[in-house]
């Protein structure tokens, strides 16, 4: 994954201190990170204290004057879930995919993020990986009186913040979750799907995080 800044540690290993690169931010807190790409043991942030100190939940050593941070892929993931979690409207959302039978009308609309599938592209030998990470945003909305309520005006505002969230625009800045990506944007691949019936609308819109 690539490296967002460059830290120090205190005496306990346990106070990250910038050094360079992307500043600490306040969604950060509850990620993981990986230091000096120790990528089997990361870290959880407790807290970010400011914009260049944030406390870890242990110690990635004592006193170490430069060290790289980096996400990893819970990371990346944890942060776009808790991106569009909060679009208006959403009731309940989760990182489970569910049958939407399974799904009560009092937990609507809810939303679900599924994994799809990784990219990894490199420039050449020795050169790491750039990754795109392919993800499926599914909504379902129902509808208490279908006739003078249609379930799709529960849908369109959630896609319509949707689309805010994740701009197409250059002109309105790509959707970085706060320095740890490239971008993150919603694309079409041919598996989005939109329908309604009944009670139920729903809808799968197809995004994609690029890591670097």
């Amino acid at each position: 994954m690539n490296k967002i800044a460059r830290i120090s540690t205190d005496a306990t290993g346990t106070i990250l201190t910038l050094i360079s690169g992307n500043q600490f931010m306040p969604s950060w807190n509850g990620l993981q990170f990986v230091v000096n790409d120790n990528v089997l043991a990361p870290v959880t942030v407790t807290a970010v204290n400011s914009s260049t100190q944030m406390t870890v939940n242990k110690s990635v050593g004592a006193n170490l004057t430069v060290a790289n941070l980096s996400p990893n892929r819970e990371t990346v993931y944890q942060a776009f879930f808790n991106l569009i979690k909060n679009a208006p409207g959403v009731v309940t959302a989760s990182r489970t995919p569910r049958i939407f039978s399974d799904v009560g009308a009092e937990q609507c609309p809810f939303m679900f993020l599924e994994q799809m599938g990784e990219n990894a592209k490199r420039e050449g030998r020795g050169i790491p990986y750039n990754w795109d990470f392919d993800l499926s945003i599914g909504i379902l909305c129902k509808s208490s009186d279908p006739d003078n309520i249609p379930p799709a005006t529960l849908l369109n505002p959630i896609l319509d913040a949707l689309e805010l969230m994740l701009p197409a625009s250059p002109t309105s800045g790509a959707q970085t979750l706060d320095g740890l990506v490239n971008e993150a944007r919603l694309i079409g691949n041919g598996h989005e799907a939109a329908g309604a019936i009944a009670a139920n609308a729903w809808a799968f819109v197809p995004a994609r995080i690029t890591v670097v």
